[in-house]
């Protein structure tokens, strides 16, 4: 029996240089979500709810009786979705330069293509995509009950089908310039076994060695606090970082592992191709009557709706695209698997006991360290600290001034001196503290997926990481403005944040969103801290 292959975390020497120099000049073309096109910004404004609400209602309503593929109510669904496509700047792609494309007798994807406008990449093409049909009334196989009423479908697929309908709305109303084709498609009979979309691949209207990416819109309609779960982003280079720099909303996204077939994305994946689905989670009404539009998170889905946008509009624009990863097959049963676990116990790593005192943290908060216990025969013991004693300096840092004890002490050296204030006498105390120095308490590990970014993989309690916000699963994605692919590896960046005089900025992406954390200077945490290490 063959064994799955170990995921590579950690990149080749080599590969690494070659793959990080590939990602940033990719990056560069790419990162900014195109807010410099004056016509994106109407575009996004075009997005509104009452439209969203509109389709979503309609395309959800009983009278389409569940939208089953190949049934009266489907097909009335599809007059809808072809009468809005014909207001707009879309060509249909269908059969015979119509709208339709027909397979198993009377079952119909819908397609309509936006040429691209530059010459030399107008033949590169996305696919951005979403299936209209759902269960019908719903029947064993198909429903979690109960059977024999109108499936309705609101967030399933409803919704993804409503934004697909509004982003091709605001592409052609706005006029926004893409440089690449982008071809749209709404999916007949997924729900029977992604039929539409297996369809297509095997019988595409452009070639397949000229699509760059798939974007797969389903379930987009119940935004809730666990946020935006966008899976495949393991599928080409860098998609994490690219896809994170297009969320000026501002979502929670989930960068799920989990990669299985059960959307439109699949038959694009078994053939080589980048692919990302966009999904707001399952949910109670899944398959079931009461999947109605009442239950759209409307405000949520324009937020969705408008990220899809900037995600189309930048791969439509960016001078290159990632080829796909062909680890993603090699590492999926085991990404897959860990999905399966949940998400992992991220615990700190055990604070190191350095000087050998408890103090009053309700005035440590105030930068006052009040002496309340002293460990026997510990390195304060020894020095002579006392219960009661109050630490004003330690290695030449005035403790006052905010820059957290905890860190201070791990930081520093093994022989340090330290200023203490006992009663109305002050005292300079030589310390000899337990164990190695922790300057930042870092480590991280390196993703050959993500060559961008470096994985805080643990942290130290009560270290100058941990205390200035980092989390365990931060991606670290530049230094001092330095992205972290040009910069030397680095187990726990030591040398990249010891700056003598000013604080130093670094860039973390969490959950999907970019945020900046302060580092003090080596100078602010004290001269002796930055020596000896």
């Amino acid at each position: 029996m063959n064994r799955p292959r170990k995921i590579r975390w950690l990149s080749d020497a080599n590969c690494h240089i070659v793959l990080t120099v590939a990602i940033a000049l990719w990056l560069r073309t790419i990162e900014a979500p195109a807010n410099d096109l004056p016509e994106l910004k109407a575009a996004l404004e075009s997005i509104t709810v009452e439209e969203l609400k509109k389709h979503v209602e309609l395309l959800a309503s009983d009278t389409l009786q569940g939208r089953e593929a190949g049934t009266v109510g489907n097909h009335a669904a599809g007059t809808y979705l072809v009468t809005e496509l014909k207001k707009s700047a879309l060509k249909p792609a269908g059969d015979g330069g119509e709208w339709f494309q027909y397979f198993n007798g009377n079952m119909r994807n819908i397609l309509g293509v936006l040429p691209g406008s530059d010459d030399s990449l107008k033949d590169e093409w996305l696919l951005v995509g979403g299936h209209y049909d759902h269960v019908g009334f719903g029947a064993p196989n198909n429903s979690r009950g109960p059977i024999g009423y109108v499936h309705n479908g609101a967030d399933d697929n409803a919704s993804g089908t409503t934004a697909l309908l509004e982003v091709v709305e605001a592409l052609s109303e706005s006029k926004l310039p893409l440089r690449r084709t982008v071809l749209f498609a709404f999916w007949d009979g997924e729900e029977k076994g992604l039929l539409g979309s297996r369809f297509f691949a095997a019988h595409p209207r452009r070639p397949l060695e000229q699509l760059k990416l798939v974007l797969t819109a389903d379930m987009l309609g119940r935004l809730r606090d666990g946020g935006l779960e966008i899976t495949g982003w393991r599928t080409g280079l860098g998609l994490r970082q690219w896809v994170t720099h297009q969320n000026a909303e501002s979502l929670r996204i989930d960068f799920n592992l989990r990669y299985v077939p059960e959307s439109d994305h699949w038959p694009f994946f078994e053939r080589g191709i980048p692919s990302l689905m966009l999904h707001t989670g399952k949910h109670d009404d899944y398959h079931r009557p009461s999947d109605d539009a009442e239950l759209i998170n409307v405000p949520g889905l324009q937020k969705v709706t408008r990220t899809l946008l900037r995600i189309t509009v930048a791969a439509a624009n960016a001078d290159s695209l990632p080829k796909f990863r062909d680890a993603a097959r090699e590492e999926l049963p085991e990404l897959n698997a860990l999905a399966k676990l949940g998400p992992p116990q991220r615990t700190l790593t055990p604070r190191p006991e350095r000087l050998g005192v408890s103090f009053d943290p309700v005035l440590e908060a105030k930068h006052i360290i009040k002496v309340v216990n002293v460990q026997t025969n510990g390195p304060a013991d020894q020095a002579g600290i006392r219960i009661g004693d109050e630490i004003v300096e330690l290695g030449g840092q005035q403790l006052a001034d905010g820059v957290e004890f905890g860190a201070i002490v791990l930081a520093a050296p093994q022989q340090v001196a330290a200023k203490i204030k006992r009663g109305e006498e002050s005292l300079t105390l030589q310390l000899k503290l337990a164990g190695e120095p922790v300057r930042v308490g870092l480590s991280t590990k390196r993703d050959s997926a993500e060559p961008g970014s470096a994985i805080v993989a643990g942290l130290v309690e009560s270290s100058l990481a941990q205390r200035r916000g980092l989390q365990i699963g931060d991606r670290i994605r530049a230094v001092r403005g330095q992205p972290v692919g040009s910069l030397p590896e680095s187990p726990d960046f030591s040398e990249q944040l010891a700056a003598p005089k000013t604080p130093v900025e670094v860039q973390i992406e969490r959950d999907g969103r970019l945020e900046t954390i302060l580092f003090p200077s080596s100078e602010k945490l004290g001269a002796a801290t930055t020596s000896g290490e």
